[in-house]
């Protein structure tokens, strides 16, 4: 009898995301080429504006001027369109009187019984009253209702891990 071998999962696997988890309910197909087969996916062009989205605003949180706003709008693409760029400011403004950006990008590791849960916070910030915010960034144009965002779970999720923390 012959014995079969023994799989040994890679640190990755183990490792579970809001991302993972959102990619296998919408396409169980392109979950199984990306993170089982290992496929390079190419990005949709939403998704490839949605990353330059992301990257523009984290340059725009440590931004101290409107010229350096203006500085960034102008270096990416996806913030060419007049109204990209009004948004741009009022992401600027809306920070400004924001105390302190903790990071973007936020990493924390929930350690689950065979697993870790991996969270990707966009944004941490304190205001002047002490006051901490979590913002995670969507570029979908479908806007979600109140209701659909206060009984999100990635969102509560994240607000439990930042008590924790």
């Amino acid at each position: 009898m012959t014995k079969k071998p023994v799989i040994r999962k890679s640190k990755e696997d183990d490792v579970l995301s809001f991302s993972k988890l959102s990619s296998y309910l919408r396409c169980k197909f392109l979950y199984w080429l990306e993170y089982v087969k290992k496929e390079k996916i190419v990005p949709s062009k939403a998704m490839k504006r949605g990353l330059d989205i992301h990257a523009a605003c984290e340059e725009i949180a440590f931004t101290n001027s409107p010229e350096e706003v203006e500085a960034i709008t102008k270096k990416f693409s996806c913030l060419q369109k007049k109204e990209e760029k009004q948004a741009a400011i009022l992401f600027s403004e809306y920070l400004s009187d924001k105390k302190k950006v903790f990071e973007p990008e936020k990493r924390e590791e929930i350690k689950l019984k065979n697993s870790i849960f991996e969270a990707h916070i966009d944004f941490v910030f304190e205001d002047q009253y002490g006051n901490v915010y979590i913002m995670d960034l969507k570029t979908s144009p479908i806007i979600p209702s109140r209701s659909e965002i206060e009984e999100d779970p990635q969102l509560n999720l994240y607000g439990w891990i930042i008590l924790e923390n």
